[in-house]
């Protein structure tokens, strides 16, 4: 064990990991901060280490806890290292003439240090000791608070660490008038001989200590010796303390710090008079731009509750077209800025309730010709309205997960260059979310060189957010009965599902080829339809149930659904534990092929999902499952040999694979409903079936491909022109399929489909 009068060192590169002398090493003093916190001072040949881990043995029980030190070349012994370190260790206060070791990550011994010598409680010791030994003060007490603040400060080391910077500070000056602006943060006004005029840090002891930036100016002051001025600071805290806490700043000229003290009786300005006092002197105040900015920002106008931006001289407009709040998520604006000049330097979105989101750097900009043309023939815009600049629309979405509050009003502020500002009220949209989706999708081109981040920055967090709001479970107008229905019939082996629509088109085929199957006699048959084509379908089918002998439901929609609303409608008012999903555009290819599917099925897990072989018409493939996902035309693919020739399936046993489609699915009806109905925010009906697949994976369950059974499925998609807002929805619900199941799926960052 080392002596009272020395430590010992490892080297560093040292592979023995023997411990060597380091001379007269000492800790000679250690202030005891609380009961878990120690700061010693000393000297050694080398420098200990910046941080590392503290062990002892106090009575036989080893005491562990951290270290963390600060040296420098030691003034007294030029051939030593001076050093002062912060110690974090239960009961600290046993280390007091207690060996401890300080050892690396991997737990040996690099330092060995003896007991302390001396404990003392207050401030003066130590800067006693720093300032004989050369330590720097003002870098001693920036190395202590910061090693305190990492680890959370006790009431008693923020009381010391006051003392410190006390002790160690030279009186600067006086702060006279102590302010709090409505614009918040805290104006001080006093005198001081080195306070310079400009943006720096400043310490500020309040309620409690901390680090903040402040914005300085001068002004001449009659009553001052000429090494003194007058001063005006601008600090916006980061917490929560009073103005009338304040009771000294600190501030770094060069290698020392200085204070400012607060008179007795400072002077106290209402918040609503703070603007007019500090406007009153903006002519007489000097300093650098970025400082007089900030005293203009404070003076600038506060939103009235009203416009105002129709009164600015300055050529410069702005309008909302469209501003939402998306309950849970945020607010999404549209509208047009005029500002030919480039005149405006921030554009914030805010509240009366204290809201505030800058937008200037993360809106989207877009084409506006019309708002040009609409100001050209304005004295005020036309000498600076440049034909080629059309960019004055945008759209942006700040996130807000909070409710408004009752009668709280949001506003768009728009600060210009020279700090004055004009007002816009805005108002929330409270219609038809699907209706608003369409109308601001419509204004989007798709073409637009910005427009993935415009998608994704902006429109997939606001579609996302309308869409779930949107969501309502389906409902049914009616379930009406058709065919030969018997109270005492047996429960059908399966519930097949077909999602109709609003036409009968040829589902006359359908049924025909239903009725020639024998294995649909145990089968019930559950159409769903739109209560809007009600009296249509539902004489059409039961005329066409009589005629091909076949018994089900005939399931009314209430409202707008499509076809993945419709096969949830069609599975809840299903009477058998097994469904058959099935598209309307799916037909047999031969007879027998309903059994040999529930053949499959039936050896199955209870948490599986059976699909059989798709193919087009040209025997093409649709639909033939894959071990894992494919890139298409449009994106991913639940399967990847979409297009090939029916001769490319080489498999025949049935398998699983990774996802299935929903255009011919054979599943248990509790499965479906523990899943849910396939509605994602989505209305492209591939991602739908995607993300079906993908919640049934994240459920359990597993998807089967019976390669041995197959059908044809003809082309049902709609042809002709798609509208400019499909278009653009579809690159909306790529991304947000992306978001939510990109990780899962391995997908590119930069994966986007074909509109």
């Amino acid at each position: 064990m080392p002596d009272a009068n020395s430590c010992t060192l490892t080297t560093p590169g040292d592979d023995t990991g023997l411990v060597t002398g380091c001379g007269l090493g000492r800790l000679p003093l250690a202030i005891l901060l609380d009961t878990g916190t120690l700061l010693a001072v000393g000297s050694a040949d080398d420098a200990p280490p910046d941080a590392a881990s503290v062990t002892c043995l106090v009575a036989d029980r080893r005491v562990s806890g951290t270290w963390q030190a600060f040296a420098w070349p030691d003034r007294r012994e030029a051939d030593k290292r001076a050093f002062v370190a912060v110690v974090r260790a239960e009961q600290a206060v046993q280390l007091h003439a207690v060996p401890f070791d300080l050892c690396d990550r991997s737990g040996e011994t690099r330092v060995a240090f003896p007991g302390i010598e001396r404990l003392e409680l207050d401030a003066a010791p130590l800067v006693a000791w720093l300032d004989r030994h050369g330590g720097g003060l003002s870098d001693a007490f920036d190395f202590i608070s910061a090693a305190l603040a990492a680890d959370g400060i006790s009431a008693r080391c923020e009381r010391f660490l006051v003392a410190l910077l006390t002790a160690i500070s030279e009186h600067d000056g006086f702060i006279e008038i102590i302010a709090a602006p409505e614009c918040g943060g805290i104006l001080l006004q006093g005198w001081s001989m080195r306070l310079p005029a400009l943006s720096l840090p400043v310490v500020v002891r309040g309620d409690h200590l901390s680090r903040e930036e402040a914005a300085v100016a001068h002004f001449r002051r009659s009553d001052l010796l000429p090494m003194a001025s007058g001063f005006v600071a601008y600090v916006r805290p980061t917490g929560d303390g009073s103005p009338d806490a304040i009771g000294q700043v600190f501030f770094r000229d060069g290698g020392r710090y200085h204070r400012l003290d607060v008179v007795e009786k400072p002077v106290s300005l209402e918040p609503e008079h703070v603007a007019g006092h500090l406007l009153d002197m903006m002519a007489r105040l000097e300093g650098p731009p970025a400082s007089i900015r900030a005293f203009k920002r404070v003076c600038r106008s506060r939103f009235p509750g009203h416009e105002t931006v129709s009164t600015l001289s300055a050529p410069v407009r702005v309008a909302c077209d469209v501003a939402v709040h998306v309950a849970g998520a945020g607010i999404f604006v549209s509208g047009w800025l005029l500002d030919p000049k480039r005149l405006v330097d921030r554009v914030i979105i805010k509240s009366t309730g204290g809201f505030y989101s800058p937008i200037e750097t993360t809106l989207i900009r877009t084409a506006r010709p019309d708002v040009s043309e609409g100001f050209r023939g304005d004295p005020l815009f036309s000498p600076c309205l440049r034909a080629a600049d059309t960019q004055h629309g945008f759209m942006a979405f700040v996130p807000y997960a909070a409710a408004p509050a009752k009668g709280e009003v949001f506003y768009l502020e728009l600060v210009l260059d020279d700090e004055s500002c004009a007002f816009l009220p805005i108002r929330f949209h409270d219609g038809d979310p699907d209706a608003l989706v369409q109308d601001i999708l419509t204004a989007v081109d798709p073409d637009d060189p910005e427009i993935e981040r415009l998608i994704g920055e902006h429109l997939t967090p606001l579609v996302a957010g309308l869409s779930a709001a949107a969501v309502k479970p389906p409902q049914p107008a009616a379930v009406c009965p058709f065919g030969l229905v018997s109270a005492t019939a047996a429960v059908p082996e399966v519930s097949v599902v077909v999602p109709l629509g609003e036409t009968w088109a040829d589902f006359d085929i359908n049924l025909s080829h239903f009725a020639a199957d024998a294995n649909f006699a145990g089968a019930e048959l559950v159409v769903v339809a739109a209560r809007s084509a009600a009296q249509h379908i539902a004489a059409r089918l039961r005329s066409s149930a009589r005629f091909y002998r076949l018994r089900g439901r005939l399931v009314l929609a209430a409202t707008d659904c499509d076809r993945y609303d419709a096969l949830a409608l069609g599975a809840a008012a299903a009477s058998s534990p097994h469904l058959l999903l099935l598209s309307p555009a799916v037909l047999p290819m031969q007879r027998g092929w309903l059994g040999q599917l529930l053949g499959e099925f039936a050896a199955l897990p209870d948490d599986a999902a059976l699909c059989p072989t798709l193919l087009y018409e040209d025997h093409s493939i649709r639909f033939a499952g894959s071990d894992a996902p494919a890139r298409g035309a449009r994106g991913v693919c639940a399967s990847g040999l979409v297009g090939y020739a029916a001769s490319a399936i080489g498999a025949t046993a049935t398998r699983p694979v990774w996802a299935g489609t929903l255009d011919c699915c054979c599943l248990r009806r509790k499965l479906f409903a523990a899943v849910g109905d396939g509605n994602g925010p989505y209305v492209n009906p591939q991602l739908k079936s995607l993300d079906f697949a993908l919640r049934l994976k994240a459920a359990g369950g597993r998807f089967y491909w019976a390669p041995a059974i197959t059908l044809y499925a003809l082309d049902d998609e709609a042809h002709g022109e798609t509208a400019h807002w499909q278009r653009v929805r579809r690159l909306v619900d790529e991304r947000s399929f992306q978001d939510r199941w990109g990780r899962m799926l391995s997908l590119p960052a930069d994966f986007r489909g074909t509109p």
